[in-house]
């Protein structure tokens, strides 16, 4: 399970980041503290399905890019 919260974060933080947001305006936007997008990020912590739907939202994508590797090119 852990490597799944792994790849999850690294998913995060990379369109977080596409997204130009800190995790602190990601927080605020979701409603979650900063520390939790950081613990998320770092395969600390695993989200539930109410904050990956937010997550999806305020990051204008679908649920299923967190799991999905981007394309290489």
């Amino acid at each position: 399970m852990a490597d799944v919260r792994n790849r999850f974060g690294k998913r995060l933080r990379y369109i977080r980041r596409m997204r130009d947001l800190t995790q602190q305006q990601l927080a605020d936007e979701i409603g979650v503290t900063m520390e939790f997008i950081s613990l998320m990020e770092r395969g600390r912590h695993g989200a539930s399905f109410e904050v990956l739907g937010k997550l999806a939202e305020a990051l204008e994508v679908d649920v299923s890019e967190f799991f999905t590797p981007p394309e290489k090119k």
